[in-house]
């Protein structure tokens, strides 16, 4: 008898999974609540109460997406007012997965994660320096997961 092992079944085509989906983060400063990043505005400057906004001690910020999903890319909005630096080298993960990490930040971040599966996305700062998000759009395709083994048929054309 061969024990069962747990395998993904993506369903669908990549779209939006992030938004206005629940929030949190490490800790909030200058009133940059972590629901800011989902809302669907990409304004950049942290005057227009669209950024989110930690404080320093090795911050992170985490999206629930309410369900597995394969997770292809995560785009990150970064600040363009002031401290664009902010974002360098700050890693993203599905789940406990890294995906990748924003090298010297722009503007606009794509990381990829290559279709790991995962209900979370977290952006995690790698050093004692404050988060601000301007917008995080994370997107991928719904996994059904399925146990395969022993009691499995497999179709023979």
């Amino acid at each position: 008898c061969r024990p069962q092992t747990k395998v993904a079944a993506v369903i669908g085509k990549d779209t939006l999974i992030s938004r206005g989906k629940p929030t949190t983060q490490s800790s909030v400063g200058w009133s940059g609540r972590p629901s800011r990043a989902v809302d669907g505005n990409t304004n950049s400057r942290y005057s227009s109460g669209k950024c989110t906004h930690t404080k320093n001690r090795r911050p992170w910020w985490r999206v629930d997406l309410k369900a597995k999903y394969a997770i292809d890319r995560v785009v990150i909005w970064n600040r363009s007012d002031c401290c664009k630096t902010r974002l360098n080298k700050v890693q993203v993960y599905a789940d406990s997965h890294r995906c990748g990490s924003i090298g010297a930040a722009k503007a606009m971040n794509t990381i990829k994660c290559n279709n790991k599966v995962a209900r979370y996305v977290k952006v995690q700062q790698t050093r004692n320096d404050y988060l601000t998000l301007c917008e995080v759009q994370v997107y991928g395709r719904l996994a059904k997961i399925v146990a395969v083994g022993a009691s499995t048929l497999v179709s023979r054309g």
